[in-house]
């Protein structure tokens, strides 16, 4: 299998790009196929692996990567599947899911400094009052909130889903301006590759360190990797709105541009064949 890390949300890629994806899978008959995964990649299976370096050289002329995308790594940033066209976005997260990829892989030269995590870790930014982006099962969350007038994000850390566990992620009580966003994210990172523990695999994502140093020892690990060695507490101005009840999104929907609509479309299992990706 080779999984795909984009650099922006799936669904906005270039017809260019899913006819490359539909080429590859359609050489492999019935073993070809493409799934569409819940942090907005693409994984091509059924592939035999004598034929990867081709593939892999394929993607990268169509300015695809699958660079840092599986193992002990970041996996793919969130963001607001809606993002720039959903009327009551509270941001558009795509800028900050851009940078936070283009960190992460070096844009996308690979970054060693990040490629041996205990173990994977995942990142969301926040767009959206309905939460589509799950920032209670990511390691990370920008929680979108504004203090003395600056735009920025409030943090949750530790949020994962495993058969030895489940924990909710935890406020950080800590608030970055928008230009922070990828600072805080390589000291977070940074705290997570030099602390956390390397053993029993069920026991290394970074909640168990932050159960291990309490929330405030975390914190303070996360200050000292920070440039100017501070970090603020949360704000209360928080954006996201509590009580906002979740849309239905299958269906025809109306842009926030005037006159223009967005489809939502349902993808059993998240399973497609190569026609259907060529249509």
């Amino acid at each position: 299998d080779v999984r795909l890390k984009w650099l922006g949300l799936f669904h906005r890629r270039k017809h260019q790009y899913g006819r490359y994806l539909a080429s590859v899978i359609k050489q492999y008959g019935e073993q070809g196929c493409a799934d569409v995964t819940t942090r907005q990649n693409w994984q091509i299976r059924g592939v035999t692996l004598s034929d990867v370096p081709s593939i892999l050289k394929g993607l990268d002329e169509v300015g695809l990567t699958s660079l840092q995308s599986g193992m002990d790594n970041v996996r793919n940033p969130v963001g607001n599947p809606l993002a720039g066209i959903d009327p009551y976005e509270i941001v558009d997260t795509r800028p900050y899911t851009n940078l936070l990829s283009q960190f992460i892989t070096a844009n996308p030269r690979g970054n060693p400094e990040f490629t041996n995590l205990p173990r994977k870790w995942n990142v969301c930014v926040i767009g959206s009052h309905d939460l589509y982006e799950h920032p209670h099962i990511n390691d990370l969350a920008y929680m979108p909130a504004t203090k003395n007038d600056r735009f920025g994000f409030n943090l949750l850390v530790g949020g994962f889903f495993s058969p030895k566990r489940c924990a909710e992620a935890i406020p950080l009580d800590a608030w970055v301006p928008a230009e922070d966003v990828v600072p805080v994210c390589g000291a977070i990172l940074e705290a997570y590759r030099d602390l956390g523990t390397r053993g029993n695999r069920q026991k290394t994502r970074m909640m168990w360190l932050i159960d291990e140093l309490g929330v405030e020892g975390f914190r303070s690990e996360v200050v000292k990797r920070m440039s100017e060695q501070a970090l603020e507490r949360a704000s209360s101005e928080d954006l996201v709105d509590p009580k906002w009840e979740r849309r239905d999104m299958f269906g025809v929907n109306p842009q926030k541009q005037e006159g223009l609509s967005f489809v939502g479309l349902h993808v059993p299992v998240g399973r497609v064949q190569a026609d259907d990706m060529d249509e």
